[in-house]
């Protein structure tokens, strides 16, 4: 009972039925109640009496095992946090350190990675439809015609704006002044990025900038909108800079 007990304290899991505790673990506990180490093999050996034992427990706690309403309510409480971010491990984390917090019992590892999985989708959906919603129909249709081949380039548009500056030679300034008159012609709202968390709005133009133009196509409408308009605003900053 004490090993049970040590577990759901910290990290504030059950052990598996299958599962050997860790050595020091045991050898903690057994030298704390003066008795030998092989006497887990015999409390192992009938997996009722660690379930009534569970029961027992999670009331002297105050802990509660993790169910449906759990799931939803950490569900919710994720949502903002999935949208500063898209890196899993720290979602994980977050939810471990949550549900620690609420003392409740950690669920399985693919409980938690389904949780922060459908987290970032929700989240992911929410950032596009934000970057977006503020675009008319000329501000949409100039946006994919960038992914269009630019007049006597062998270049889509958006190719020519990811250009980089080059040499500081008159010839490069004023190529760079073309592509920053090019972006601020499409006029994106700049209030757009204020609604977004500066980490996320990083990673957006990083992806970007990562993703080539045919890739661009196939995405759906607000994805594919909400990417181009990031790389056209962080060309538009580096340009004034």
């Amino acid at each position: 009972i004490a090993v049970l007990m040590s577990y759901l304290r910290f990290p504030g899991r059950v052990l598996a039925g299958d599962e050997r505790p860790h050595g020091r673990v045991l050898y903690i506990v057994a030298g704390q109640l003066g008795i030998p180490v092989d006497v887990w093999d015999i409390y192992a050996e009938r997996d009722a009496t660690r379930r009534s034992h569970l029961l027992e427990l999670l009331p002297r706690l105050g802990m509660e095992q993790f169910g449906t309403r759990h799931y939803r309510s950490i569900s919710v409480w994720l949502d903002p946090t999935a949208l500063q971010t898209t890196r899993g491990v720290v979602l994980a984390q977050a939810v471990v350190e949550e549900l620690q917090k609420r003392q409740i019992v950690l669920p399985s590892v693919a409980v938690i990675e389904r949780l922060c999985a459908e987290a970032m989708t929700r989240a992911q959906r929410k950032v596009f439809a934000l970057l977006t919603e503020g675009l008319d129909d000329e501000q949409r249709t100039k946006l994919d015609r960038l992914l269009e081949q630019r007049e006597g380039s062998p270049y889509s548009t958006l190719a020519w704006l990811r250009m980089p500056p080059g040499a500081p030679t008159p010839r490069a300034v004023l190529g760079h002044i073309e592509r920053l008159s090019a972006i601020r012609d499409l006029a994106l709202p700049p209030e757009a990025s204020q609604k977004l968390h500066q980490n996320r709005l990083l990673q957006l133009a990083r992806e970007a900038g990562q993703t080539a133009v045919y890739q661009f196509k196939e995405y759906e409408q607000a994805r594919r909108h909400g990417h181009t308009g990031r790389i056209d605003a962080r060309n538009s900053r580096n340009a004034d800079r």
